[in-house]
């Protein structure tokens, strides 16, 4: 309000030979502004202005220059007029500025500052002069007013000089982020842990583990950043420490993302397949272990390379067509997969179990896996490696399905002359006298004639062996015991032999 008045002021002033006629006074001098005293912050600068009006009814030449105190230095400031001089004609006014700068200071230091207005005439030697003075307060570097001095970025630093410079403020900044992070790292953590070793599943307890370490580092280094802004660092430095920073990020967070996926995910995913009694998960999951992993660093380098301005379009367009190629090139592999994938889930058979092959043999299978199965050649003691693909197109026989018991026939010929009826009996006997032949109805051992052949009269006992694993010893003692039985009974289990009848002529 009051610089409108002086500028309303000075106008009148003006235009006041228009209204009243010539009349002679001297050129005048009118401040305009509210305040000739301000602070100037460190880099900042302030302007003070004047009107110098002629009155007078001759021209004038006027000339101006600053003065100030011998104990300031004119290394904290420096001082600018927009004119040194200039001719001001009867009736005319012109606006004089003069701009203040602070520099580097240290410590707070007031500058009085004069502007002396020098007038002569031009047509004699007649001069005079007139000074206005001005007070600019110098603030120190980072003082308390400083924008960007600011403790964490919000409060205000409440130490006195010169622990409230920059430098200082920056140190104090690293220092609360550093007990930021620890607070965090060794107070936040205990709390949560508390909670979580109640829960029956490791995976928390391990995720807590993995993240505590880059939160940690997180925080430290976003701190240590944002605490750069209080130093005057030039704009190069800044946009190079940013981008280490945010590749720093990038590394950490796909390194802490793998971390968390290894350890905690497929963790949590092994302890359920635990539980569980299909195979499929327990081979899918090393699948996806080594899938994932690969996956997450990949995704980790496409981001860094978006980060750097790389378009990923046309790579991931040729990643599309590579995996065509791929999947054209490897279609036996991929067959075999997903064969694998049909053999986990329909189940035909699981580890443990033993097939009768197409080649007669008897194989224990020994382990599923994504593009082969092993099997164990129980009368070879060999281990075969089966592509998936040829076990899912072929028959397969369990030997172990529906249940463990196995059906079993020893076979054993007598001479035609022997008591047959008695043979039968001795067989069937020896038979139900084996400890792990089932007896019960419906699996009781039974003995049939099944053959009359050339030398021998062919029996054949049915029995019902309790397990797999025992048929081959149920067997040989049922063969065993029955030779020993019919040498006692005098039964002869004949050998092929042809007679040969010499005819005399």
């Amino acid at each position: 309000m009051f610089r409108k008045v002086l500028i309303l002021l000075a106008i009148v002033i003006m235009l006041s030979p228009v209204f009243m006629g010539p009349a002679s006074a001297q050129p005048a001098v009118f401040p305009v502004d509210q305040s000739y005293a301000r602070s100037v912050e460190y880099h900042s600068s302030t302007s003070y202005n004047w009107i110098v009006y002629n009155g007078d009814n001759t021209t004038y030449l006027i000339t101006l220059r600053t003065s100030s105190p011998p104990d300031i230095s004119s290394k904290v400031y420096s001082s600018s007029l927009s004119d040194e001089f200039f001719l001001l004609a009867p009736g005319q006014s012109r606006t004089v500025n003069l701009t203040v700068s602070g520099d580097e200071v240290f410590a707070s230091t007031d500058v009085p500052l004069d502007v002396i207005f020098n007038f002569q005439v031009t047509d004699s030697n007649a001069t005079f002069s007139v000074t206005q003075h001005t007070s600019s307060h110098l603030l120190p570097i980072g003082g308390e007013t400083d924008s960007n001095n600011k403790l964490l970025g919000l409060f205000n630093t409440p130490f006195p000089y010169p622990y409230n410079q920059n430098i200082y403020t920056f140190f104090i900044n690293i220092l609360l982020w550093i007990m930021i992070s620890l607070a965090i790292v060794f107070i936040l953590d205990p709390v949560v842990h508390h909670y979580t070793k109640k829960t029956k599943t490791q995976a928390d307890d391990r995720f807590l583990e993995i993240v505590r370490r880059p939160v940690f580092v997180l925080i430290f280094i976003f701190g240590a950043l944002s605490s750069l802004e209080v130093l005057d660092i030039q704009p190069a430095y800044i946009f190079f420490l940013n981008l280490l920073y945010h590749v720093t990020v990038i590394i950490l967070l796909t390194w802490t993302a793998y971390r968390i996926y290894k350890d905690v995910v497929l963790l949590y995913a092994l302890e359920r397949a635990e539980k569980t009694e299909t195979e499929l998960d327990d081979t899918l999951i090393p699948l996806a272990d080594k899938l994932g992993s690969i996956l997450i660093w990949l995704f980790g380098l496409m981001t860094l390379l978006s980060y750097f301005g790389y378009d990923l379009t046309m790579f991931m367009a040729g990643m599309g067509i590579l995996g065509l190629v791929i999947a054209f090139a490897a279609q036996d592999t991929l067959a075999n997969f997903f064969s694998g994938i049909y053999l986990l889930m329909d189940r035909p058979f699981k580890t443990g179990d033993q097939i009768l092959m197409s080649d007669g043999d008897v194989y224990e299978v020994r382990h599923v896996g994504m593009r082969s199965t092993t099997l164990y050649n129980v009368f070879k003691h060999q281990i075969v490696s089966v592509p998936n693909n040829s076990l899912a197109n072929n028959e397969i026989i369990n030997i172990v399905k529906p249940d463990r018991r196995i059906k079993v026939n020893v076979a054993v010929g007598v001479a035609y002359d022997s008591d047959l009826k008695k043979a039968k009996e001795i067989l069937l006997d020896v038979a139900r006298g084996h400890p792990h032949v089932l007896k019960d109805e419906g699996v009781a051992p039974s003995v049939s004639v099944v053959d009359l052949a050339d030398s021998s009269i062919n029996l054949k006992a049915f029995v019902w062996v309790d397990d797999l694993a025992n048929r081959f010893g149920v067997m040989a003692d049922i063969r065993q015991n029955v030779i020993a039985r019919y040498k006692e009974a005098g039964i002869e289990i004949p050998f092929p032999q042809v007679d040969i009848h010499m005819r005399k002529e």
